[in-house]
């Protein structure tokens, strides 16, 4: 195994090492198919780590509910063609119109203000909070995935 994330740190890090692998082991461009593979698997195993260690960190302030709740959501969204943001202990579905009932049932909720589907892994709660958006990412970090249309794009 080459470990080629050892030395990455964020989110951000690892998905620029994952494009650059991806562009000289893919199979499509000349590269082998196992060795690819091989690099993908290292890639999911730090995703699931960092994720982890992150919700751990934090402690648990998602009302008894731990890392392995939100692991299962964003597995089940990963694949749909919508962004989806991570602040802190919220997941933002947007440009997700199309997946709504979907989103429903795995416990999401519709933010007017947000313009997106919302899970926090509890019952939605009216909360008056005087912090903007970008106030919020800032407290909590922000992690977004790309849509799947546009993760095409760049790989």
């Amino acid at each position: 195994m080459n470990n080629y994330f050892t030395d990455c740190s964020t989110l951000e890090e690892a998905k620029k090492v994952y494009r650059k692998e991806s562009l000289n082991l893919h199979p499509d461009q000349g590269g082998n198919s196992e060795s690819f593979k091989a690099m993908k698997k290292e890639y999911e195993t730090f995703i699931s780590t960092f994720m982890y260690r992150q919700f751990t960190e934090a402690g648990d302030k998602t009302g008894n509910h731990t890392f392995h709740v939100f692991d299962h959501i964003i597995k089940a969204i990963y694949d749909f063609d919508m962004d989806i943001e991570i602040i802190g202990f919220w997941i933002y579905a947007k440009n997700s119109f199309a997946y709504k009932d979907q989103l429903k049932e795995l416990g999401f909720w519709f933010s007017g203000k947000h313009k997106a589907w919302v899970f926090s892994g509890t019952e939605k709660k009216k909360r008056n909070s005087r912090l903007s958006v970008d106030e919020v990412k800032h407290l909590h970090g922000c992690e977004s995935v790309k849509s799947k249309s546009e993760r095409r794009k760049i790989a």
